[in-house]
Order: structure tokens, then C-alpha cells, then sequence
């Protein structure tokens, strides 16, 4: 037992990782959830022995082999990073889902994964019910929470008996603990068979651009990228504690989070989700006062809605407090230059009393309000340079990340704790461990400063997608994974990503262009553009079709009394034209019209993933009419999109 135990130390796989946490911070608070009681935390002690426990259940009771998969679909909290470990520790597959997926996106995953089990919980229980209906087999049925009458007559609808194919999380821990009893060394024989090589997760990408793919993630891919964060992030141990909003299957949170938590000791606090995935949002705001973490991990659109209501909230305030927060934010701004280069003495006598003013009047309040948060990372979509720039003279230090679930996923990043890491605008430099090339359409590996397909080497890129030997061959080619992403390396090292290879704008001689650079700077530009795709597929010339800021339209139409869609849309027209005479773009890819769409872009229609990605082809499939229409005639284009705006605010 012992010699065995040495040797797992050694390992590079998540269960090594656990075990040697285990035996470092035994009884030390590892992950809190809020309860009626307040927040309750499981040591790393408790984790490693629940998994056990868990490990025991499916082989012993289950009865399910090596590799056999077993999604996992339920909110953030301790008992699904409990559950998965326990599915590693047998020598099973995790297939982490999202909560937010569609039932028949639940269902092509559990029945292309092969998956033989499905871990769920209150939350998720709707969808996996009527998931569950769609299948020809009957997975078995692990519950994460409390069993109940009414709980029992929904599963027994399905042809399930509580006891022998539908189990409770506590009765689950039971069992193991009957089965440890019996044959003590059946969970460590099984985790002394797991290497670094064997696979751990299929992770289902988001399927942006097409069917998704399942990513198969290996430990050492896992345990990488943990040392990876590790060496980024080199706090002292014990010394950081984060609030969870991320989904936990985000491959971000999963291997930033979950698993470098395990090498340094971090305190994990989820966001509340008792009533329900939709109250996390409304409850963020509220445990982030109550846990003051130390960091956070965000996508854009989270940091976007935060910004949102601070701007809101100073325009309710009297006209002096609005005029020393904007004096503040752009003094701070300039204080901050570019975040590498140091800034002119000149600059910073010339801002550095209006800051402190708004800083010390506004900006502290502010802070506070958010938790008093030391530093953000945000990752999994680009991040707007410019509200990087707000948040950061605001005395919230933002930086942004890259990586791919592909690449375990960190690829780079930029970090304030180590000098000359930290680059506004960029995503940093190649992390450690981590091999980075920029290769040009020809195959040659790009200079600085020239463009190319961002690929990645190294023990964090993944074996393969799941089923798809086609896909794979094209994504990994000795090794070396083509992200998809077009980008470039400046003379500094800093990592700038430009857009995604297959999301271009193709004009009608052929020529390509990147569309998002374009679409940020419009966005910046703009007043009033929410969201924006553009579009020109070999045609003469560049359309957007974007959703409205209603907040911001409706305070224009009440300035202004305006009573007309006619005049709205004039006004609309003119701010969104204002982007031509700042940009340095090509005239033919600068839009020539925009397209009104409606509302804001959701997951429910389908044109949000759930990582709050964009779903282009979905959108233009929704819009194609509309979009040949503005390509053939624009005063028809012009006449829906006043209809839209009345339909909207009169």
C-alpha cells in the first residue's frame, strides 16, 4: 500500500494531483457551497475520500468498466467535482456538459459519447428527464441530490427503479463505503492502473462552426496545464480563493480552477444555485460581498454586464459625480498606457490628481461593491481592449488569457506578477510548458509581426476528437495543433489573436479579412451597436447585422422626444457611419449597410453557445433573407429596419 502510494505521488494524472492535496492540506477547507446554514466547505481530505467512495459505486455497484463514459451534467458544487474525480479514480470517462444545452444537444451527446451513466442534479433534471425519453437505451442514473417522493414517480415514468439503475448521491457514498468494507484495495488497484496517457475527459466543444466535436483530454494534458496555471499565477500556497460563475465544464474553470487548485491549495466558493442556474446571476453579486475572493475567472460577457451597470448606475448620479468619473476613467487610462511601456512623467503630473479624486470619491466605492477583488482573468472569447482599459483605471486588474479546450486549454496570458508580462490588448506570451508557433498560409512559421494560423506543441494538447479520425487528422498534424486562430506575435512577445481562420470576410475578387477587429472597433465606436456580425460572402461589398443597446436608445429617444422610428433610425444610421472616419480598414470591408435584427442575441434562439460565444452561422441562417435583401436593395433594408426599430420603442 505504501510503495504504491509513493508511486501515484509521482504521477501525472488528476488523481495523483488529489491524493498528494489530500496529504498536504488534509482537513483544510478546500470547496464551500451556501447552504441554509451559510457557506459549508469539504476538505481536500473530504473530496479525496467522497470520490473513493463514488470509485467504489460505479465499479462495484454500477459494474462499469474501464473507459466506459459517464456525463455529468449539474451546476457548480462540491459533489460533481466529487463525482468526477470518483469517475477517474474507477478508470472511467468524465463527459462534462453544460447546463444551459438544449435537450436535443444533450441527447446527440449522451448517445455519441457512448455514455453508459449520467450524473445529475435538481437543476438539470428537467432537460435530462426529457433528454432521456429521446433514448433507445437506459443509461443509469446517478442523483446528486436529496431523493423524494415526487423525485421517484418522474424516474419510475422512464422504466427506472431507485435501488438498481437510478441511485441517490448519499446512498451512492453508502454503498461505496459497504463495498471499501469488503474489498478495501478495489478503488487504489484500480488507480494504480491509470496513466498519463489514458484518457480522462471528452469534452463536446461548443460547435460554433459545425457539428460538436468530443475532445479527448488525457491526465497529463490536465496536469500540465494545472503546473501551467501554476507558473503564471506563483501565489504562496493556500493563498487564493476564488467565486465559481463559470459553468464547471468549461474547459477553462475545469483545468484553471479545479485542477490547479490542487497544486496550490485554493479555496473554491460556487455561486449559489439553490433556486435554480438562472438565480447564479442574481446571487453572484451578493456572495461575491460575502466571500471577498481573492480571484476570479470570467468570459467577456460577464465582465460586459458588470460594466453595464456601473455605467448605469453613475448616470443616475447628480451631473459633478458623473463628470469626475469620466475625468477619472480617462486620466486612469492615460496613467495606464499600453500596460508594458512606461508612461511619460509628463503624462502622469497631468492625471494624476484627477484620478486619485475619482478614485478616492467613486472608484473605491466601486470596488467594493465587486468585492474587493485583487485581479481578473478573463478568457474564452476576446476581450475589448477598452473595457480592459475601464476596468483596469477603475483599480480592477483584468487580464486576458488564450487557450482552446484542445490545448487543456491555456495557451498563454498575461499576468501583473511578474514584470513585463502584462500587454493591454494582447494574450499574452506562451505560457510555460506550453510550445507556440505562428505558421503562414505557405507552411513557413511566421516573423514578428506577420500573421498566421496560431498552432500549438506540448503535453497539454489533446489525443484526438472522440469518433472523428477526419477532424483530428485535419486539427493535429505531427502533434501540433492548428487552433483555428489567426493571430500574430509582436517584438515583445506578446501573443495578439485577430480573429478565427474559417470566420472571414470574403469579397467578391476573392480577397479575405478577419471580421473581428472590425466588429470591436465598431462596437467602440458606436453608442447604441450591442452586438454585431459581419458579412460578405464574394459579394461587392460588407453588411452587419447587430442587435440595438435598447437602454441606451430608449434614454436617446427620451433626450430627444423623439416620436418617429424614421428619426431614431437617422440618428442610429449617423452613429453607426461614425466608425468610417476613424478606421484605417480597407473600404471593402468597412460595412455599407447594417441590418436591425431584433432583440438581443440568446441561447434560446440558438445564437449563444454556452460559453457566450456568438454562433455566427446560426444568425446568418436566421437573417439570410434579410441579408439578400440588403444586398439587392437598400431601401427595402432600410424600410425593415425602421419597422424593427417601431416594433421595438413605439
Amino acid at each position: 500500500m505504501t510503495n504504491m502510494l509513493n508511486t501515484l505521488s509521482n504521477k501525472r494524472t488528476i488523481t495523483a494531483l488529489l491524493h498528494n492535496a489530500a496529504v498536504k492540506w488534509g482537513d483544510q477547507p478546500y470547496m464551500y457551497k451556501k447552504t441554509d446554514k451559510g457557506w459549508v466547505a469539504d476538505s481536500f481530505k473530504d473530496v479525496d475520500e467522497k470520490s473513493s467512495l463514488i470509485a467504489a459505486f460505479i465499479i462495484g455497484k454500477l459494474k462499469l468498466q474501464r473507459e466506459s463514459k459517464i456525463i455529468l451534467i449539474a451546476e457548480g458544487r462540491p459533489e460533481w467535482v466529487e463525482a468526477e474525480d470518483g469517475i477517474m479514480k474507477a478508470g472511467c470517462i468524465s463527459v462534462p456538459l453544460s447546463v444551459k444545452l438544449t435537450i436535443p444537444e444533450i441527447v446527440f451527446r449522451i448517445q455519441h459519447s457512448d455514455a453508459e451513466a449520467v450524473i445529475f442534479s435538481s437543476n438539470t433534471a428537467v432537460k435530462t428527464h426529457e433528454a432521456l425519453k429521446q433514448l433507445d437505451v437506459k443509461p443509469k442514473l446517478l442523483f446528486l441530490d436529496e431523493q423524494s417522493a415526487f423525485k421517484d414517480a418522474k424516474i419510475k415514468e422512464l422504466g427506472y427503479t431507485n435501488g438498481e439503475n437510478v441511485f441517490y448521491f448519499d446512498d451512492a457514498l453508502s454503498v461505496g463505503k459497504s463495498i471499501l468494507e469488503q474489498t478495501p484495495n478495489l478503488v487504489n488497484d484500480s488507480i494504480e492502473q491509470i496513466t498519463e496517457n489514458d484518457i480522462c475527459v471528452i469534452s463536446y466543444t461548443s460547435g460554433t462552426s459545425g457539428n460538436p466535436k468530443g475532445v479527448m483530454l488525457m491526465h497529463k494534458n490536465y496536469t500540465t496545464n494545472a503546473q501551467v496555471a501554476k507558473n503564471l499565477f506563483n501565489f504562496e500556497e493556500r493563498s487564493l480563493s476564488t467565486l465559481v460563475i463559470l459553468p464547471t465544464d468549461h474547459a477553462f474553470a475545469h483545468s484553471v480552477l479545479l485542477y490547479h487548485s490542487l497544486l496550490c491549495g485554493d479555496s473554491i466558493y460556487f455561486t449559489d444555485a439553490r433556486k435554480g442556474n438562472a438565480s447564479m446571476l442574481k446571487n453572484f453579486p451578493i456572495n461575491l460581498q460575502e466571500v471577498n475572493p481573492k480571484f476570479l475567472l470570467l468570459v467577456p460577457a460577464i465582465l460586459k454586464s458588470f460594466q453595464k451597470k456601473i455605467t448605469s448606475q453613475i448616470k443616475q448620479k447628480p451631473a459633478i459625480i458623473q463628470y469626475m468619473f469620466e475625468k477619472g476613467i480617462n486620466a486612469g487610462i492615460k496613467l495606464l498606457g499600453d500596460g508594458y511601456h512606461d508612461v511619460p512623467l509628463s503624462t502622469k503630473l497631468m492625471n494624476y490628481i484627477p484620478y486619485n479624486i475619482a478614485d478616492a470619491l467613486i472608484f473605491k466605492k466601486i470596488r467594493k461593491i465587486l468585492g474587493n477583488v485583487d485581479f481578473i482573468v478573463v478568457g474564452g472569447a476576446a476581450l475589448d481592449k477598452n473595457m480592459q482599459l475601464y476596468f483596469n483605471a477603475l483599480g480592477i486588474t483584468v487580464l486576458q488569457g488564450y487557450g482552446m479546450t484542445e490545448t487543456g486549454p491555456v495557451i498563454s496570458a498575461c499576468t501583473h506578477l511578474i514584470p513585463k508580462s502584462n500587454k493591454f490588448g494582447t494574450v499574452g506570451k506562451v505560457a510555460p510548458l506550453v510550445e507556440c508557433k505562428i505558421i503562414k498560409e505557405d507552411g513557413s512559421e511566421a516573423k514578428c509581426g506577420e500573421r498566421g494560423d496560431i498552432c500549438v506543441l506540448g503535453d497539454s494538447v489533446m489525443k484526438g476528437y472522440y469518433k472523428n479520425e477526419e477532424a483530428t487528422r485535419e486539427a493535429l498534424i505531427n502533434g501540433m495543433m492548428n487552433t483555428g486562430d489567426v493571430g500574430f506575435m509582436d517584438e515583445d512577445g506578446f501573443i495578439t489573436v485577430v480573429g478565427r481562420s474559417k470566420a472571414i470576410l470574403v469579397s467578391s475578387e476573392g480577397e479575405k479579412h478577419s471580421p473581428e477587429e472590425i466588429e470591436t472597433e465598431i462596437q467602440n465606436e458606436s453608442n447604441y451597436i450591442n452586438q454585431i456580425i459581419l458579412s460578405n460572402n464574394e459579394n461587392p461589398y460588407t453588411i452587419a447585422l447587430v442587435t440595438i443597446d435598447e437602454e441606451a436608445v430608449k434614454q436617446t429617444i427620451k433626450k430627444n422626444k423623439i416620436t418617429k422610428p424614421e428619426d431614431l433610425y437617422a440618428i442610429i444610421e449617423k452613429d453607426f457611419q461614425s466608425y468610417t472616419a476613424n478606421t484605417k480598414t480597407n473600404v471593402m470591408w468597412q460595412p455599407a449597410h447594417f441590418i436591425i435584427t431584433g432583440t438581443e442575441w440568446t441561447e434560446k434562439e440558438g445564437f449563444i453557445n454556452s460559453t457566450m460565444k456568438i454562433v455566427r452561422n446560426k444568425i446568418k441562417e436566421a437573417f439570410d433573407e434579410r441579408m439578400q435583401t440588403a444586398f439587392t436593395d437598400k431601401n427595402k433594408a432600410k424600410e425593415e429596419n425602421i419597422g424593427v426599430l417601431k416594433e421595438l420603442f413605439f
